[in-house]
């Protein structure tokens, strides 16, 4: 098996959900390194389309919400990573652990 990088200075990701502070989180990481841009590429939400507003360092930026993972990848080949919404699995694995208690 070759050795690779897994991120790099030049990863692009796509995070799915509603993850706006994942997101904020990481443009944070991203600005204070400065990076020349940031590393998310878009958010994938079933639910709809349009931006999400979010702070580049003291500016607002406009981060793309797409409705598929086929949309965001035309739109974004050079994304080659995917961010994914632990939360609703956590929230699922909560109520299934309570359940099995009763």
């Amino acid at each position: 098996m070759e050795d690779y990088e897994l991120f790099d200075r030049n990863t692009k990701a796509f995070i799915f959900g509603t993850q706006t502070r994942a997101g904020q989180r990481m443009l944070d990481f991203d600005y204070l390194c400065q990076r020349d841009d940031p590393s998310v590429a878009g958010f994938i939400t079933p639910t709809g389309g349009g931006y999400y507003k979010l702070f580049w360092g003291t500016k607002e930026i406009r981060i793309p919400r797409y409705r598929s993972i086929a949309e965001a990848a035309k739109a974004h080949p050079e994304a080659d990573v995917g961010y994914p919404d632990t939360g609703r699995l956590q929230r699922l694995l909560r109520r299934t652990q309570r359940q099995m208690l009763w």
